[in-house]
């Protein structure tokens, strides 16, 4: 009878450990959920800045007609989506149908990507060319410093979602549904590169 005991005991045991570690892990995973999507919200304010930026240097009277209209045309275009950044969704607030997949980021992505090659073109050219002009200095460097911790955010919001991807994809969370019905988040991926020399 008292062996009987002590297997009760060791049965109820390896019980409360592996509750606890499903816990554990459970909570890590929602904890992973919310980091994205912070990082995610960081990454969003930091683009929508560089873009505002964009749009003052573009409107500031001070590049040549052409470039002023291409600069205005993308940051304009950058300014004006309505999406998600990552219409994955994973942010509670975001109403969309989830996309999932490959191509969700696409648009978005593309016309980031578009603003950064114009910016990489432009920018060195606004140093060289407007070099005694200090208040269109001081909108440059304020816009290289947005891009620049653009670039950190994006980082960082990679990590965050490749962690939560990992923790995801582990047996006890899959089996015991520990994520609930949270989609897979997903990355950003955009040519966000500086221009030689900044940042």
């Amino acid at each position: 009878m008292e062996s009987m005991t002590w297997v009760v005991v060791g049965v109820s045991l390896v019980l409360i450990v592996a509750f606890a570690a499903l816990v554990s892990l459970a909570t890590r995973t929602d904890r992973l959920h919310n980091e994205v999507l912070r990082s995610r919200a960081a990454l969003e304010r930091l683009l929508h800045a560089r873009a505002t930026t964009a749009l003052a240097i573009a409107g500031s009277g001070r590049l040549d007609p052409a470039s002023s209209v291409i600069l205005e045309d993308i940051a304009s275009r950058a300014l004006q989506d309505p999406g998600a950044l990552v219409p994955d969704g994973l942010d509670p607030n975001w109403e969309a149908i989830p996309t999932l997949g490959a191509v969700e980021t696409r648009d978005r992505a593309l016309v980031e990507s578009e603003l950064s090659r114009v910016l990489r073109v432009l920018v060195p050219q606004v140093r060289r060319e407007n070099a005694d002009d200090a208040e269109l200095q001081d909108l440059v460097s304020a816009l290289t410093a947005q891009w620049y911790r653009a670039t950190i955010a994006r980082s960082l919001h990679n990590t965050r979602v490749v962690q939560s991807r990992q923790v995801r994809l582990r047996w006890a969370v899959r089996t015991f549904r520990l994520a609930g019905r949270a989609p897979m988040p997903v990355t950003f991926d955009m040519d966000d590169a500086l221009p030689e020399g900044e940042g």
